[in-house]
């Protein structure tokens, strides 16, 4: 089956949050973006904001302009939460797709739609932590693949024809999702279609062999650890192998 059509029916539906939590904990009227907007600027908090449908994205952007995707914000997703400890943002959020926000203030959390909370923060952090070990040890070309396959059940997705899952993204999104630049990551999807694993077309990317595309994001392809170094990430350490811990002294 279409890896989009598994997870289209889900579209809208707040992940972790039943109807009743919602209805109960009366949020402000929910608010529809564009593709394009920006929902949040950097600055001071201003309470916590929950996607309910949509997809939109976590960008930070240097002196220089250039954007970098820290995580994507999917159906149910919550973000904002430096307001839970008075904080100040320091990064936007854009809409990459039509979405439908709803607010809160601090104030008006209530028990369930704290749990909720609770939840989508252990998801985020979790995909965080995978998209660390990711940037330190693996190869550009596994966090190219990641990107496409976390992109798969998004808004971004579709089914074409012959049952594959297509992924409407362009090389400079899936650039500034890696932390890299258009040309790299433009020859990496050729290689990626030249193994057979994707087909690359004008804005858009099919999965052809989904296998194949999580073997290269989990880093199972022969030889990677000897080109590790040319790909300018560390050699990783045997998983079983226990690291060293040196006494941190102040």
């Amino acid at each position: 089956m279409c890896l989009a059509q598994v997870t289209r029916a889900c579209w809208g539906v707040p992940f972790g949050m039943s109807a009743q939590a919602l209805t109960t904990t009366r949020p402000r009227e929910p608010r529809r973006f564009a593709r394009g907007d920006v929902l949040l600027f950097p600055g001071p908090a201003d309470g916590v904001w929950q996607l309910l449908d949509g997809l939109a994205r976590v960008q930070a952007v240097d002196a220089d302009g250039n954007g970098l995707t820290l995580r994507y914000i999917k159906p149910g997703d919550f973000f904002g939460e430096e307001s839970l400890v008075g904080g100040t943002r320091d990064y936007f959020v854009e809409a990459i797709s039509g979405v439908t926000v709803a607010r809160w203030r601090v104030d008006e959390l209530d028990e369930a739609l704290r749990e909720a909370l609770l939840a989508s923060f252990a998801r985020t952090t979790a995909g965080l932590y995978q998209s660390l070990r990711r940037w330190s040890g693996k190869r550009l070309k596994a966090r190219v693949a990641a990107e496409l396959l976390a992109l798969s059940d998004t808004p971004l997705a579709s089914c074409d024809d012959s049952g594959h899952t297509v992924v409407h993204v362009t090389h400079d999104d899936l650039a500034a999702a890696v932390g890299s630049v258009r040309e790299t990551v433009t020859k990496l999807l050729g290689e990626l279609q030249r193994a057979g694993a994707i087909a690359v077309g004008y804005g858009k990317v099919m999965l052809v062999d989904p296998p194949s595309l999580h073997a290269v994001a989990d880093g199972a392809q022969r030889g990677e650890a000897a080109e590790g170094a040319a790909q300018n990430t560390v050699p990783m350490r045997n998983a079983n192998t226990p690291p060293r811990l040196r006494s941190l002294k102040p």
